[in-house]
């Protein structure tokens, strides 16, 4: 009885380490499995939150986003307990499982208006990688590059040039021109020259034999009105020059004044320095000495030749003076002038459509838009595939004035996408002006190289600085008739453009339709080639900021789907990407004794463990 005792008690300790020893096994098995199947739940979980994208928002602009209007957390709360409660319909899931969830934390969530926009430009790459976009792609890209190799600086803004303060100079141009036709009236003085010149040479043989002495005292009489009448006209010099230099200071003060460039020549600048010239021949006469002849000098005389060639250089560059009047046919320029600086004054759209009434007047519904929201700058460089993912997407899903779409907040929303306003109207104005800047600058390119045009815009130019009285203006008034005359090709361009034609980037003679002489001309194009309306939307949308159209096109979408669908619908709450951690508690099954518990996990009654989940949509990347 002794030995069976000993041996019952033996088994039986070798039997509770067996016990414990696959008790542990199976914990540690169990415990593989409920953390397999915590993972399986929690990516589960994220999934299901994923696959709850805004419907509308895919039906409508083919992009997947969630629209958190719950928590995410909140609903990935939800679903894990769910999963974990399908076991057990009491919520324990389970004898087998015994798991709870403690806490769920999201990690990181990608808000398409936050990081520059990255998850919606992701979204809409991806919606173009499959829309079969290459081929218009690389079009987009051909027109554009064009684009860039025809374009020229022009001026945006240009305005008169002649202001209030001009009366001053224009006297003083009256005062010069006066001047200098009286000295480019050198019939006295050649006449004088002449007399005294062949009188000084018939001398000679007078004044070596001392002979004739009455033909010396005339010569003498002559030398002296001659040497009078050259010391007036060096006053009268002395005046234009004096008249010059403070026309030259005044003018300079009146670019300054009006915003333009100082340094502009003239035909005045010119004649003050042929003016210079004459004051400084004639100091040079007078330091040969020769002004005064107490004898008759001989004509082997070297100084008095010099004197002499002076006087013909002299007389030359008083000829050479240039004199400008104002005539009729100046009056008929400085009209066609005043008729381009009240076009370019002119605003444009009521060049462009004939009844403005039928603008639509729409206007966005509410703020709290994405765009007012817009606090990053762009610091990435926006590469050609996203440019043009971003633009073919707005062609496919937002309407233009030509190609309105319905149901819409905004008709024009090309429109607004390029230029950020609160209503169709203003859009459309300044979508007008963009492309007339664009088409201005391509005809001045054109315009530049038609000699024949260019011609009759100096020939112009040069009359209406005439008769204004301000020949400096020429240049100037040249670059606004150049300005003028290109706006208004422009602004038919428009008119044929927004008629549903096409206009060619750069023109050929026989496509230009407007003439200088009548720029308000009610022309347009009937041309086939070349780009419509839309393709220069799109080369404005190349030109422009991305960042503002990434966000404007989103401000469409959300304004879209409140008028549709859900008015409380915000893309602030839209996101694309999700990180989760979640913390599991599971109570021990197999092993429930305290200090295998312990060796198993530090928490003394059951384990702790934390899962990581996450979810995102396809992403493009750039090429």
């Amino acid at each position: 009885m002794k030995w069976k005792g000993s041996i019952t008690i033996y088994i039986s300790l070798i039997l509770t380490a067996l016990i414990f020893l696959f008790s542990t096994i199976a914990e540690s098995a169990r415990l593989n499995v409920v953390c397999v199947r915590s993972r399986d739940i929690t990516q589960m979980a994220v999934d299901s939150v994923m696959a709850g994208y805004a419907q509308q928002v895919y039906d409508d602009y083919g992009i997947l986003l969630v629209w958190e209007n719950i928590s995410a957390e909140e609903q990935l709360r939800k679903y894990i307990q769910a999963n974990i409660k399908m076991a057990d319909l009491n919520g324990r899931g389970g004898n087998f499982l015994k798991t709870d969830l403690e806490k769920t934390e999201i990690k990181s969530i990608q808000y398409v208006t936050e990081n520059l926009g990255k998850g919606f430009v992701e979204q809409v790459c991806n919606y173009m990688k499959y829309a079969g976009t290459a081929q218009a792609a690389d079009e987009l890209k051909k027109q554009y590059q064009k684009y860039e190799e025809k374009n020229t600086d022009t001026k945006e803004n240009v305005t008169k040039v002649v202001g209030d303060n001009t009366g001053e100079l224009c006297e003083l141009v009256d005062k010069i021109n006066d001047i200098c036709k009286e000295l480019k009236d050198t019939k006295d003085l050649e006449q004088k020259e002449n007399t005294v010149r062949q009188m000084q040479e018939g001398t000679e043989n007078y004044v070596n034999q001392e002979k004739d002495g009455q033909m010396i005292m005339k010569f003498r009489k002559e030398w002296k009105e001659f040497i009078a009448l050259l010391e007036s006209k060096a006053d009268i010099v002395d005046e234009a020059i004096r008249f010059s230099e403070n026309y030259e200071r005044k003018k300079e003060i009146f670019l300054n004044e009006n915003g333009y460039t100082a340094g502009e020549k003239d035909y005045i600048s010119d004649n003050l320095k042929i003016l210079e010239n004459i004051r400084d021949k004639i100091k040079e006469s007078r330091e040969l000495n020769v002004l005064e002849f107490s004898e008759i000098a001989l004509e082997s005389n070297t100084e008095l030749k010099i004197f002499f060639n002076n006087i013909k250089e002299i007389i030359q560059n008083m000829k050479s003076l240039t004199v400008q009047k104002s005539e009729k046919e100046n009056v008929k320029d400085k009209k066609i002038y005043d008729t381009a600086v009240q076009f370019l004054n002119t605003q444009i759209l009521s060049l462009v459509i004939e009844n403005v009434e039928q603008i639509s007047n729409a206007a966005l519904l509410n703020s709290n838009l994405p765009s007012e929201k817009q606090k990053e700058k762009d610091s990435r460089k926006t590469g050609w595939n996203e440019k043009s993912a971003l633009i073919l997407y707005a062609n496919r899903k937002f309407g233009n004035y030509l190609s309105p779409k319905k149901d819409t907040v905004l008709q024009y929303e090309i429109e607004y996408i390029l230029n950020g306003q609160q209503n169709d109207k203003e859009n459309l104005a300044k979508n007008i002006e963009k492309i007339v800047a664009v088409r201005c600058g391509l005809n001045m390119a054109y315009l530049m190289t038609d000699k024949t045009k260019m011609a009759e815009i100096t020939a112009v130019a040069s009359g209406v600085s005439t008769a204004i009285g301000l020949p400096f203006l020429e240049p100037i008034v040249k670059g606004v008739l150049t300005t003028a005359w290109s706006t208004a090709e422009a602004v038919s361009d428009i008119k044929s453009l927004l008629k549903g034609k096409k206009i060619p980037l750069i023109k050929k003679k026989e496509e230009w339709k407007t003439s200088l002489s009548n720029l308000n001309a009610n022309t347009s194009s009937n041309e086939k080639r070349g780009l419509d309306y839309q393709a220069y939307c799109n080369v404005l949308l190349m030109m422009g900021d991305f960042q503002k159209y990434i966000y404007r096109e989103m401000d469409l979408i959300q304004q879209n789907i409140q008028k549709r669908y859900q008015k409380e619908f915000l893309m602030e709450k839209c996101f694309t990407r999700i990180e989760i951690q979640a913390d599991y508690y599971t109570q021990p099954l197999f092993v429930a004794l305290p200090w295998s518990l312990r060796l198993l996990n530090h928490n003394y009654g059951g384990y702790e463990y934390s899962v990581d989940g996450q979810g995102a949509y396809e992403e493009s990347k750039e090429k």
